[in-house]
Formats: structure tokens, sequence, C-alpha cells
């Protein structure tokens, strides 16, 4: 196999390097999630073909019988695949959302720790880790002129809307634009609820008259976020994957386990 891509969906697509011939090739599927599967590819050609595997969950066959300590082992067995996380600060906290289902890569191998952040990726990764039953929102509706029915983010913006996560009273939402620190922290302390009176930060980039100073403090005071080492915050820099879900391990630590 010389490439290999994550579409989405339970759906991959891979490439097979070897010359034409009538050979049959077997491809062996290996998860510590599901029961080993293997098909046969037939024969190589220049075509695309598609085949449709379905994988047994390892618990499927589970017994009624067993203790309550086996029934979900699913953390234990996790097994994350990011290549790019090994020895990397951000690798307990984005194997802890990887495992829960919070956060996935931008490809199997690949998390791409420092990539951006859109505000549509955050909030889902806050809803999924606060763990919040979009099916309570599937008859509101929201009025942001850049989200459409079409939109694969759009139940995540109209449970964001009805909590107060995001501000409902504006035309844009953005989705594809990069959240910055800022706005991240804002979006987290508001899904919580926490309390919000304080606005004197510790960040020596932070004003008190700044309209994100009261989240930041929050977030801080419960070690959700934390600043640099020169004392600061930097709340308009944009925030970076592995940024993202060390705050939103935090919050699920602090405010929601």
């Amino acid at each position: 196999i010389y490439a290999f891509k994550n579409l989405g969906d339970g759906t991959y697509e891979f490439a097979l390097q070897a010359e034409a011939s009538d050979d049959t090739y077997v491809m062996s599927i290996e998860d510590s999630r599901y029961k080993e599967e293997s098909f046969s590819v037939g024969s190589v050609t220049s075509s695309k073909l598609t085949y449709n595997v379905e994988l047994d969950d390892k618990t499927s066959s589970s017994s009624d019988d067993d203790d309550d300590d086996d029934d979900d082992d699913s953390d234990e067995d996790c097994d994350m695949p990011f290549v790019d996380l090994n020895d990397h600060w951000a690798e307990t906290e984005v194997e802890d959302l990887y495992c829960r289902g919070v956060v996935k890569g931008r490809s199997y191998y690949y998390y791409e720790p420092e990539d951006e952040v859109t505000r549509a990726e955050f909030l889902k990764m806050i809803i999924l880790n606060a763990d919040i039953d979009l099916e309570d929102y599937e008859d509101e509706s929201e009025s942001f002129d850049d989200v459409s029915t079409n939109d694969w983010f759009q139940e995540y913006v109209i449970a964001g809307a009805e909590l107060g996560v995001i501000d409902d009273d504006e035309d844009d939402f953005r989705p594809n634009d990069e959240i910055n620190r800022a706005e991240a922290v804002t979006m987290l302390v508001r899904l919580a609820d926490e309390p919000t009176g304080s606005t004197n930060t510790v960040f020596s980039d932070v004003s008190s008259s700044k309209w994100y100073a009261k989240y930041i403090d929050a977030a801080y005071d419960d070690d959700v976020v934390d600043g640099y080492s020169d004392d600061t915050f930097r709340p308009s820099n944009d925030l970076t994957r592995a940024e993202a879900a060390v705050m939103v391990d935090n919050a699920f630590e602090a405010w929601y386990e």
C-alpha cells in the first residue's frame, strides 16, 4: 500500500502498487477495537475498485453474565494511531479525547497538532466533550446566513446557539474562520455555565476591560487554561489542534468528569 486516506464516516481509500497480474491480493484489517477481518482484493489493475467491509466490535459477543467492571473497556483497549504525536506535549490529552470519540485526525495516522482549528471544529469538540445530546435540539433552528442545512456542523451550531455558547443575534457564525484563544475559552466557559464575575486575570496582556477577561479568569481559576512563560495569554492568537485538545480535555476534568 503506498497511499492511504481516511475519508470519514468509516470510509477509507488506499492504493496498491504492484505489477498488473491475475493474482488475488488479500487485505487484512487489524484494529484493537474490532475483530480482525480479511478480504480478497482481486487482481491489480488501474481501475478504482470499491469494497464494503463490516467490522465486528470485539465486545459485541460479550455475555450478559459478565461482571460490571468488564462492561466497558473501550478506554483500556483504545489504540491511538497518530504517529505525529509520539512524545508530543499534547499526546496524553489528544489520546484521551480520541478514545472518548471527541476528536479525529486529519487522516488516519496524522493528527496534525500544529494545524489551526476552525470555529465550527472547536464547537463540535466542546459539545462532544460535554456529552450534549444533539437530539434535544433537532427541532430548533438557527438564523445564521452562513450556515445551511447541508453543512456538517449545522446541528452543532443549532445546539450551540440554544445553549448560549455562541451569539445567535449575529448574522454570521463564520464557521470556517480560525478560532482564537479568547473565543475558544469563551465558548468553553459558556457551555459549562461557569460563574464569570471576576475580570482580574493574571495575564499581562488581558485587560479587565476586555469582553473576554471574565471568561479567561474563570477558566484559569479552574486550571482549564494556562498562559505562556512570559505571563501572557495571547488571546488573539489562533488556536492550534494541540492547544485545543489540552484546553478541552482540561475542561472535561474540571467540569464534566
